[in-house]
């Protein structure tokens, strides 16, 4: 370290000298001592990491300016503020993973705060008094929409996936295609997540080609189950050949194994699958083409909360539901009142309050509108704007060659991405997309009802 970041160093205040500053003292009053001196803390941090930084020694004029009372406001404001806020999502990424995917219909945050608010009937039944299964109250619904046997419901996606595998292949054999062994969500593995539980995954075919004959021949004595994963969760440049649930299913019943579908999103509406997604797999076609269980997640196409719904035929889920695993995967009383009443907008075909349906459905005249409106705003403001063509996406591993047209303000900035960062750290917090020297804010992800939040909180970055 040179001299010179180390007399820097030795230069910055303690944390009691800072607190004893008028300005900051006036913080400890108004918020408690603890919040400021975390505060002050993560502001002292902040210089250090700048001094020793790889970039020229910093003049002491910018470190008292980064240690300075009102960076300490800004700090203390930002511990006051909860960890987990709402977000504007100007991405045009509709399941978007880091925020949430699916956000909920107003009837499933109704149900939440009913649930959430008091005792509920979990596991009561209010008839007869006695305990009843928690995951009664989707169940029915799913086998309605579905109309399978039976289905059950645990936290999320992966985790039916996993239980599917433990009740039907525990310490035997699952066959996969070589194409289909595949990497999700950054870390998460179909082969790490098989060999965990003790199932020995045997891969099947190759990375570019796998046929019927492939399966048949690796099927053995030691062959629990064969799973299918969906392709259309990723993409696998030069992989042209596979084998549909259709023509698999009467080789698994003939050697007795079960073929368990991981489909990856959840879509019940036949007709945004036929209007917009090109052909995407639903859980009924799936059971319907001979899977003994297919899985999928809650807060994708379904649109639900983070979820995983598991049907198919019914010996096959009673042992998943009498697995001991069951216990660890089950959800809480909030994601399946969110489930339920989401469900219940299918069953009522009420598909439209559903806001990834709003999303998907959106027309070009209807975003136009929005983004009119927030451009005669910024225009009142002196704010420079305009409206753009863009692509949106489907996101969430979901339908990825379903580019959706969509429109986006666009924000001419000389630092766009010092921009990005003043909406993304706002009140409300924006995420937008940086482009060619341009701050691009996709409208189809933007609702309705957040269209002024959106404007004020672009003329706040732009102004800076």
């Amino acid at each position: 370290m040179s001299a010179e970041r180390n007399e820097l160093l030795l230069e910055l205040p303690a944390v009691p000298e800072i607190c004893e500053r008028p300005g900051v003292s006036t913080l400890i009053e108004l918020h408690g001592r603890p919040v400021v001196v975390h505060a002050v803390r993560q502001v002292l941090e902040s210089a250090k990491n700048r001094i020793l930084s790889n970039e020229p020694p910093p003049a002491r004029e910018e470190i008292q300016a980064l240690i300075g009372d009102e960076v300490v406001a800004v700090a203390v404001a930002g511990r006051l503020k909860p960890g987990l806020r709402r977000v504007i999502n100007a991405t045009g990424v509709i399941l978007h993973a880091n925020l949430g995917r699916a956000p909920l219909a107003p009837e499933a945050v109704a149900a939440v705060a009913s649930a959430g608010g008091g005792y509920a009937s979990l596991e009561v039944d209010v008839v007869s008094g006695g305990k009843a299964p928690r995951e009664r109250h989707v169940v029915g619904l799913v086998r309605d929409l579905l109309e399978c046997e039976a289905a059950t419901v645990v936290n999320n996606g992966a985790a039916g996936v996993l239980l599917a595998l433990q009740a039907l292949a525990g310490g035997r054999d699952v066959l996969v295609s070589s194409g289909e062994m595949v990497e999700l969500g950054g870390d998460f593995r179909v082969v790490d997540t098989t060999v965990s539980i003790g199932c020995r995954l045997v891969p099947v075919g190759s990375p570019q080609r796998t046929r019927l004959s492939d399966y048949e021949s690796a099927i053995g004595p030691e062959t629990g189950a064969i799973l299918k994963v969906q392709r259309s969760s990723y993409d696998v440049p030069g992989f042209s050949e596979a084998v549909a649930v259709g023509e698999l299913a009467p080789l698994a019943r003939k050697k007795g194994v079960s073929l368990i579908h991981d489909l990856g999103s959840g879509l019940l509406s036949d007709d945004l699958n036929e209007q917009m997604l090109e052909g995407e797999m639903t859980p009924k076609n799936s059971l319907r083409s001979g899977s003994s269980v297919v899985c999928f997640s809650g807060d994708k196409l379904l649109g639900g909360p983070q979820t995983g719904v598991v049907a198919g035929e019914e010996a096959v889920v009673r042992l998943l539901e009498e697995h001991p695993l069951m216990r660890a995967l089950r959800c809480d009383k909030l994601a399946l009142a969110a489930l339920e009443a989401t469900l219940r907008l299918y069953r009522d075909e009420r598909v439209e309050a559903v806001p990834i349906g709003q999303m998907l459905r959106v027309t070009s005249a209807e975003l136009e509108a929005r983004a009119d409106a927030i451009l005669s705003h910024l225009s009142r403001r002196k704010v420079k704007a305009s409206m753009v063509k863009c692509v949106d996406s489907v996101g969430g591993g979901t339908a990825p060659y379903s580019d959706l047209r969509g429109i986006a303000i666009e924000v001419p900035h000389s630092r766009p991405g010092r921009m990005t960062s003043r909406l993304r750290t706002g009140d409300p917090a924006v995420l937008a997309v940086m482009r060619d020297a341009c701050v691009h804010l996709h409208l189809r992800t933007v609702g309705e009802y957040e269209g002024d939040a959106l404007a004020a909180a672009v003329e706040k970055a732009a102004r800076g």
